[in-house]
């Protein structure tokens, strides 16, 4: 059995994201439109599990007849890949765009994806799963190109905390930092990517290398969603109250906590929070250099 789970509107386009498990501690997904999802619908006993945090289980025959109507609603730009099944990119991505992912792939480049909508030229400019190589996953019918990014820890519910090695942190660094860490921490990129990744759907721009970096692709309409030169920085202070009753003499005692928050605006509205400058100054690097504003 195979579980499955759909969250309602994950995408900014209003796309459906049911997600799978693929193997121990492994999760792939699939996006659904509004007007396909009676069709999944009709295929999956769905009277509870669908837009809530409850999995659904599915036979193996069901899962593959998912996949099946999933590539049936779908195009793709197919690439030959000698002996082995052919990759599959979305059909609406652009030629010069499958050509950059595909030279990157077969390099091994470390990439930094630009995600956006492909239509207008939009850049989003989020830095989650937006670095790292790319790999392929292997699917019913094709190989599907996927971005093999940074290791995540998982979170162990009796030990009430994360553990496992994680480098997902450096999401929000500039390739050239993340070449730094590599270098003074005796790391190799190997140590660092996880063995599975994301699928690669919405790409506006393509950047590879670390402390060289080139463009390889760049949306022929391509701006910003937002403008990175047009920032500036507060601090806040956040006061904490903790109260502690003795068990001993039933009195209660409160302490009070105060932190700063470096708070990073831009174009005058709050963009993100961060711990101390020096985090808010290296996000603010990376997010430039993922908006091509740097």
């Amino acid at each position: 059995m195979i579980k499955i789970k759909l969250t309602k509107n994950y995408f900014d386009d209003g796309t459906h994201y049911l997600a799978y498990s693929c193997g121990e501690n492994s999760i792939s997904g699939m996006g659904w439109k509004d007007n396909q999802l009676n069709s999944l619908k009709n295929l999956v006993d769905v009277k509870t599990g669908f837009y809530d945090e409850k999995n659904i289980e599915v036979s193996d025959d069901t899962m593959r007849k998912i996949h099946k109507m999933w590539n049936s609603f779908k195009s793709y730009h197919l690439v030959d890949n000698k002996n082995d099944k052919k990759i599959a990119y979305p059909g609406d991505m652009q030629k010069s765009l499958v050509d950059a992912l595909e030279k990157a792939r077969k390099n091994k480049s470390f990439v930094t994806l630009t995600s956006g909508n492909m239509e207008t030229g939009e850049a989003w400019g989020d830095l989650c799963d937006a670095k790292g190589r790319i790999g392929l996953s292997r699917g019913q019918d094709y190989l599907y190109p996927i971005l093999v990014s940074f290791k995540t820890g998982y979170f162990d519910e009796d030990l009430d905390e994360t553990v496992g090695e994680s480098y997902d942190f450096l999401s929000e660094f500039h390739t050239s930092d993340i070449s730094s860490y590599l270098d003074n921490n005796f790391l190799e990129l190997e140590d660092v990517l996880d063995d599975g990744g994301t699928t690669i759907a919405s790409v506006v721009a393509v950047q590879t290398g670390l402390s060289r970096i080139k463009l390889e692709y760049k949306h022929v309409n391509f701006f910003s969603k937002y403008d990175f030169g047009n920032t500036s920085e507060e601090i806040e202070t956040i006061t904490t109250t903790c109260s502690v009753i003795s068990d001993k003499t039933n009195i209660t005692k409160e302490t009070t906590k105060k932190e700063n928050r470096h708070i990073l605006f831009v174009e005058g509205k709050v963009y993100s929070r961060h711990n101390t400058k020096k985090d808010l100054q290296r996000f603010l690097k990376a997010s430039k250099q993922i908006n091509l504003q740097s």
